[in-house]
């Protein structure tokens, strides 16, 4: 009876094991198979969510939907709206397209947790691009006021309050749409699949995979192909129409359905498309093969730096108002401007608050000594 008992544990013990391992190895098999719709998922999410840039993409899409100098421009937050919508449409696809193939392989372990993955992951997939702009918009907020303001503030101050007022509300009813949206996508694709098609953890009949033209891949090619010649036709007037989470959408579709297509010829034929895709762009940076930033060098001049101290100096003894400050005992004020680079987004924030700065005291720039900047802080800045 002793050593019954130990060994009827143990055996226990192992079938346990077995039945984890069997229901670990199924999930695996099952993400691996859906690898590229997950992990363009999570590009989404946290593309809409991490980045400063999204932020005030987010706070600038507010304000252009509360009216703008440009009419043009006050519908590019519907443009985003209804991008997020088509890319939830293709990730959803493709996902289930994915999980249709995955459900027909023989070798699979059918364990209930794999059919469950199998069932509901296209479809949290097709949520996720509201998900990031959910965590995106609740990003974008604007910060608490920590410093606690008199009672009487000037117009101007008043002014940016009120307006940071309407961002803040206007931003709180975006996410609460997102949030629904979210939610009647999830339950309009679970409602679609089960009343209609009749589908279930990845099977699908075959007229409705035809329906949605997922036997004809290169129709997205195409599409794809259309549009990137159309951005670059005309790049400047249709970003301005469109803005930036339509074009963000656009390369998510192109990448997903190339790296869904990469996936299968491995999972097929063991070709490594992918990881030779990654390699060559790894090759390509470091030889430089890609490199598109030349810019013209004119003739070589060394130029004398100045002493730091004698600059300031001679800059402060330039000042017209710096006598006026002495007469009245105070010290006279001096801003260092420091700007950071990025791009476009750089130098418009750079500009954009230099700017705004001079609007609320017309003193400001006489004031400014010096200025610390990279690429387009320096743009900017100038």
């Amino acid at each position: 009876m002793s050593q019954a008992a130990p060994a009827n544990e143990t055996r226990k013990l192992s079938l346990v094991w077995s039945l984890v391992g069997s229901w670990l190895v199924g999930l695996m098999e099952a993400l691996s198979a859906l690898r590229a719709a997950a992990a363009m998922s999570l590009v989404t999410i946290l593309a809409l969510w991490l980045p400063p840039q999204i932020g005030e993409l987010y706070r600038v899409l507010m304000q252009k939907g509360s009216g703008t100098d440009l009419p043009a421009l006050q519908y590019q937050w519907v443009a985003a709206v209804l991008a997020l919508v088509l890319l939830s449409f293709v990730l959803w696809r493709i996902a289930r397209e994915l999980a249709h193939v995955a459900s027909s392989q023989p070798d699979l372990h059918r364990t209930p947790a794999v059919e469950f993955f199998l069932d509901w992951s296209p479809r949290i997939f097709a949520a996720a691009p509201f998900i990031g702009a959910i965590l995106g918009l609740w990003k974008s907020l604007p910060p608490q006021r920590i410093i606690k303001l008199p009672d009487e503030v000037s117009a101007e101050l008043q002014g940016i309050l009120d307006r940071l007022d309407k961002i803040e509300g206007d931003t709180i009813i975006a996410m609460a749409l997102a949030v629904v949206l979210a939610v009647l996508v999830l339950l309009a694709i679970t409602l679609f699949e089960r009343r209609v098609v009749h589908a279930g953890a990845g099977r699908e009949s075959t007229d409705t995979r035809r329906l949605f033209f997922v036997d004809f891949w290169f129709l997205f090619a195409i599409a794809g192909a259309a549009l990137i010649a159309a951005f670059i036709w005309l790049p400047t007037r249709l970003t301005h129409y469109f803005g930036a989470i339509p074009i963000f959408a656009l390369w998510v579709v192109i990448s997903t359905v190339l790296l869904a297509a990469g996936t299968r010829l491995h999972d097929l034929h063991r070709l490594p498309v992918v990881t030779i895709a990654v390699i060559a762009v790894v090759v390509f940076e470091i030889f430089g093969l890609s490199d598109n930033h030349q810019f013209r060098r004119g003739e070589d001049k060394v130029l004398p730096r100045p002493d730091v101290g004698n600059a300031f100096v001679e800059w402060l003894a330039a000042r017209a108002d710096a006598k006026a400050y002495r007469d009245k005992g105070k010290d006279y004020p001096v801003y260092l401007v420091a700007a950071e680079g990025g791009g476009m987004y750089a130098a418009y924030h750079t500009a954009k608050v230099l700017s705004r700065m001079q609007d609320l005291c017309e003193r400001f720039a006489p004031h400014v000594c010096a200025v610390s900047s990279v690429p387009g802080g320096s743009l900017g800045a100038a």
